[in-house]
């Protein structure tokens, strides 16, 4: 059991209960926040003078899952400087302050292993995303318009798989992608599936709300990374928009939206500005940024036509998964050319144009986009005009004309209360009596340094806290790792759910396994959390 502790005098940023910058104590008991601590018995830490936020929330990242381990083998360099070590990954998390992980996409044939891996990854609590982009046991569904029995199917595998919700990528284009194909138009049906890519979109979409899921239904549209996209993407959400809320603020989840906010021809140009516009006229609607940073990584994708136009004359990895969804690995390098400028600008641009913070969510899409460790870099870029105009483009983009800087109060919102309340985890993101104690203290005084201007220091501060507490236990300090816990899962549960006897038949007639084996068991998950809808 975790001691007391009474973190003193820190100048507190909480966006969940409107605490901006005030110089608060907080009290530490069994792992939770509480209203006051006994001082004789508790560990005392002195936060005057330092920022404490939170623990930080990465609602969008490839950390665990086998075609990770795929990456690992392509890396041609130190597994340590790509922070791809289940071990280094968690300690890297802690390094920084955040305490919670979302891995985006896992194929039900794959979960057990993700789950496996998890319990590697120390110190972070983490769930998991259900890959369902062109599952064909949900094919008779989408045909019959049926969103009542795709939500029974849902169900039976976020179940039998502990995830936590859904994920599309590319939708049903791993299937013309096989064809040698590419989708085009996202209304016209796939001839041999008889359902278009956005009739796949709508009914899942609607199924997750049915449901009451924790999470809105998690798109990466079709063709992503692609000159004009924009028009694919701003008709996937219009799409959508009839869809009902269950229990939630929001029914989309736009993942990295800068990949999917591009104009032009032949290259690349930014329309951040029309994605932004379509977002701030649009609640139900949110995205997380996924911002590009020039960087050496290996891409891993469950769209091979994305991966295939960034990764050009490169060694890959395709793997096929049984009828769930297709991925790719290869080596990928982000430069600050004429497409890296664009790209890196989008991001930003994005950013800075969506009006309310709590629509919008930091993220790299690691290893992708950028690694995790350029989280401070980036938030950087947002708070300081100056630091944005300082990096040289190879482009002409709208950027330089936004004088929007963040706030440290934004930051909070984006990479804690923001992401929280998109996964509905009420004891995350927030410093409430009663909330999960994970704590990050920066040293960085708000109240005598402007992050505007003295950027350099924030980044510093926070790449490396002083101190980072995980369910009430101190497990990092300046950088050092004090304790290493086991990570929370946090999966979707619900009972007396069963899989209907026609699907079963198909499942055991085309699977190339026995479909029990689809079923993660409770028992080795690390300190399981189920949440129930």
């Amino acid at each position: 059991m975790s001691e007391s502790l009474l973190l003193k005098n820190g100048l507190v940023f909480d966006p969940a209960n409107k605490i901006n910058g005030e110089r608060m104590d907080l009290a530490i008991k069994k792992g939770v926040i509480v209203e006051s601590v006994n001082e004789k018995e508790a560990k005392i830490i002195d936060a005057k003078g330092k920022m404490v936020l939170p623990g930080g929330i990465d609602i969008h990242t490839h950390i665990a899952s086998q075609h990770v381990n795929f990456a690992r083998m392509l890396y041609p360099f130190s597994s340590d400087n790509f922070l791809f070590t289940a071990p280094s990954v968690g300690l890297t998390y802690s390094r920084m302050g955040y305490t919670f992980a979302l891995e985006a996409a896992v194929p039900p044939t794959k979960a057990l292993h993700t789950h496996l891996e998890f319990s590697d990854i120390p110190s972070l609590d983490h769930a998991c995303l259900l890959l369902l982009d062109v599952y064909w046991y949900l094919l008779p569904a989408v045909r019959k318009k049926s969103a009542e029995e795709a939500a029974t199917i849902i169900s039976w595998l976020l179940e039998s798989t502990k995830t936590y919700g859904v994920k599309l990528v590319n939708p049903t284009g791993s299937e013309m992608w096989s064809l040698k194909k590419e989708i085009k138009n996202i209304e016209e049906p796939i001839k041999h599936l008889g359902v278009s890519p956005l009739d796949f979109i709508k009914i899942i979409a609607e199924a997750n709300e049915r449901l009451g899921l924790p999470h809105p239904v998690h798109i990466h549209p079709n063709n992503a990374g692609k000159p004009g996209n924009y028009e694919t993407t701003l008709k996937t959400l219009k799409a959508l928009e009839e869809i009902k809320p269950n229990k939630k603020k929001r029914t989309i989840h736009l993942a990295h939206a800068q990949l999917h906010s591009y104009g032009g021809n032949e290259y690349l140009e930014s329309q951040a500005e029309q994605i932004a516009e379509y977002i701030n006229s649009h609640p139900n609607v949110e995205a997380d940024i996924g911002q590009m940073v020039p960087h050496q990584t290996i891409s891993l994708y469950a769209d091979n036509q994305l991966l295939n136009q960034t990764t050009r004359d490169k060694k890959i990895f395709t793997d096929q998964v049984e009828l769930e969804a297709a991925f790719g690995a290869a080596p990928t390098e982000y430069k600050m050319d004429q497409t890296g400028s664009i790209m890196w600008s989008t991001g930003l641009e994005l950013a800075l144009k969506v009006k309310d913070p709590w629509q919008i969510q930091l993220s790299v899409d690691h290893p992708n986009l950028g690694l995790i460790t350029h989280y401070p870099q980036i938030i950087g870029w947002l708070l300081s005009k100056k630091a944005r105009d300082q990096v040289k483009l190879e482009a002409d983009t709208p950027l330089h004309s936004i004088d929007r800087e963040y706030t440290l109060y934004e930051i909070a919102i984006i990479t804690r209360a923001s992401p929280a309340q998109s996964l509905n985890l009420p004891n995350k993101g927030n410093l409430s009596v009663g909330a999960d104690a994970d704590i990050a203290v920066y040293d960085f005084n708000p109240q005598t340094q402007d992050p505007a201007q003295e950027t350099e220091a924030l980044i510093k501060a926070l790449s490396q806290t002083l101190y980072t507490i995980k369910s009430g236990t101190i497990i990092m300090k300046q950088g050092e790792p004090l304790q290493k816990l086991r990570g929370k899962t946090y999966w979707a549960h619900r009972d007396g759910i069963s899989l209907p006897e026609k699907v079963k038949i198909e499942m055991e007639r085309y699977y190339s396994l026995d479909i029990n084996s689809l079923k993660t068991p409770k028992e080795i998950l690390s300190d399981p959390q189920e949440i129930k809808y």
